[in-house]
């Protein structure tokens, strides 16, 4: 069991700057107590929550995280505080207050997401551009706790948010999320496993990338296809334990494309096939940033991946059919 199973943490307005424009830039930091995880455990069921108690849209130019030891990975959303999560602000179960991600994403939206076993993560956006979050939010995370030594643990997180003032952005960000979930990873084999995503004429720039995936995942690219031909929007090579995002500077313009096409790589060296899940499980996720006034969520979410033979390096191939929503920004 872990130890502490409610904390509550202060709020810290930290301090003022100047944003590239002259403009004042705030930081807000949140920091929740200790977590002591006995040895060999993992912890997927507690959501941690923070009340930004803002009175006007605030306009994030950057997600700074900072955790200990033992922090797997973590989900961070903005929602409606008067709505979602709702009760004082701690580290609680899911379940107490009837939390669900889809749900989350759908009210509010994707704040920040933490890197497979990243202790230190910066999402950063170019100068302007910041993700609108609506007045009254509350931020909310799904945290995946994981402890593989043999003795306890004891650890925190953290959480530092940059706003800029309105006056200054130029470019007002939305989340978009998609994911490969009929995930069967082959044993002992190098594996890709690829999404297209049709879209009706995307006219919209991309700001930053973060793939999300386990220690068997090797690489993820993102696409632009169809229409003006394909083009490679970010490729991350980057391993579980690193910071896999990544910033666009300039932001990639979709102009012309037929849809979003993004794929999961992975070498399984083990003697079985691996699903989609948490624990022993893998994940292929992307989460963008784009200025569209359009909230995109999806991916190939059913069924049974198809296998499309092998590459001439050996890779194992496999597609998956991908739908995509777009929720107006409200």
């Amino acid at each position: 069991m872990v130890a502490t199973m409610v904390v509550m943490a202060a709020l810290t307005l930290a301090g003022c700057g100047l944003d590239d424009a002259g403009g004042d830039v705030q930081r807000l930091e949140k920091q929740w107590e200790p977590l002591t995880l006995a040895a060999g455990q993992e912890e997927t069921s507690l959501c941690a929550s923070w009340t930004l108690g803002n009175d006007a849209p605030a306009y994030v130019r950057s997600v700074e995280m900072t955790s200990g030891p033992g922090w797997h990975h973590s989900n961070w959303f903005f929602v409606p505080a008067d709505k979602i999560a709702v009760g004082p602000d701690g580290i609680w179960p899911c379940d107490e207050r009837h939390f669900d991600q889809i749900e989350a994403g759908l009210a509010g939206g994707v704040l920040f997401a933490q890197s497979t076993g990243a202790s230190h993560e910066i999402q950063a956006f170019p100068s302007g551009a910041a993700l609108e979050v609506p007045a009254g939010a509350r931020v909310v995370g799904q945290l995946h706790l994981l402890n593989a030594a043999d003795r306890s643990l004891t650890t925190s997180i953290q959480l530092a948010v940059e706003t800029i003032p309105a006056g200054d952005v130029t470019a007002k960000l939305a989340p978009f999320v998609a994911e490969f979930r009929p995930l069967a990873i082959p044993p002992g084999a190098r594996s890709r496993f690829t999404a297209s995503c049709e879209m009706y004429r995307p006219d919209f720039h991309v700001y930053y990338v973060l793939p999300h995936y386990h220690g068997l995942g090797v690489e993820m690219t993102v696409e632009a296809y169809g229409g003006a031909g394909d083009r490679e929007i970010f490729r991350s090579g980057a391993v579980a334990g690193e910071p896999l995002g990544g910033v666009l500077d300039p932001p990639f313009d979709t102009t012309g494309a037929s849809g979003i096409r993004f794929s999961c790589t992975y070498q399984n060296p083990t003697d079985r096939t691996v699903g989609y899940g948490n624990g022993d499980g893998e994940m292929c996720i992307l989460l963008a940033y784009t200025d569209d006034r359009k909230r995109w969520a999806g991916g190939a979410l059913f069924g049974e991946p198809r296998s499309l033979g092998v590459a001439p390096d050996g890779t194992l191939l496999f597609d998956a059919h991908c739908g995509l929503l777009g929720l107006p920004i409200r």
